[in-house]
């Protein structure tokens, strides 16, 4: 059984799933990915995530739903988004729907590693 954490990374766009898929896997994650809130709910029934990584725009719904979603099956997987969707409206409705944390795009890579890191240290008892 492997010791690394596994993210569900919720991305529609294939450029940018697959360059953040790199990042996560070469930081020491195992990923596996979504491109809508339907192929989301359907992997997070079926595994057990570390956390959930989430774009704002989906083409079948939108991150925010999809956050109250997960947060109804499951209180306590951080669930961090990753959007182009900056705006302080945009971070407040994902906190409000139980957001862990807000990256915004683009972002560095040590920004995002720093991130999941971290509410991923947070969630862990001490």
């Amino acid at each position: 059984m492997s010791d690394k954490k596994l993210v569900l990374y919720v991305e529609d766009n294939e450029d940018t799933s697959f360059l953040g898929s790199y990042i996560l896997e070469h930081s020491g994650f195992e990923v596996m990915s979504a491109k809508g809130v339907a192929d989301a709910l359907t992997l997070a029934s079926e595994f057990k995530f570390d956390v959930y990584l989430v774009d704002a725009m989906l083409p079948d719904g939108n991150g925010v739903d999809l956050c109250r979603k997960l947060r109804e099956a499951d209180e306590n997987t951080p669930v961090v988004f990753f959007s182009a969707r900056g705006y302080q409206r945009d971070m407040k409705q994902a906190y409000e729907a139980g957001a862990s944390a807000y990256v915004v795009k683009p972002a560095l890579p040590e920004e995002l590693i720093k991130t999941i890191n971290g509410v991923l240290k947070a969630k862990t008892p001490q």
